[in-house]
């Protein structure tokens, strides 16, 4: 799997996720986990630390990730960013969205 190939491609982000742990190439899971492009928007949500591999692609432990589709005005929302935050333990996570594409 080669996220660097894929990002050049035109498709920036992969999400795969491993429902049981056992795709991990370290073997260290003991749940379900990602494999995702190596880029913070993708791994800071990971409630287990994430390994890095060859070309571009990260293993993240313990987590699953899933689709969020968020839709706003086109004409009012142009001067802001969206920001995802999880509070947890008094720890805050928060990462702002990347540009929006449609495929």
């Amino acid at each position: 799997m080669t996220a660097s190939a894929a990002s050049e491609a035109g498709v920036p982000d992969i999400v795969t996720t491993d429902t049981d742990g056992n795709s991990d190439p370290a073997g260290q899971s003991f749940g379900s986990g990602s494999f995702v492009s190596n880029k913070p928007h993708l791994k800071n949500f990971s409630y287990g630390s994430c390994n890095v591999y060859d070309e571009g692609i990260v293993y993240c432990y313990n987590t699953c990730l899933r689709t969020l589709n968020l839709y706003v005005d086109q004409f009012f929302s142009e001067d802001y960013d969206l920001k995802l935050t999880r509070i947890e333990n008094d720890f805050e996570r928060g990462v702002i969205v990347p540009a929006y594409y449609i495929r």
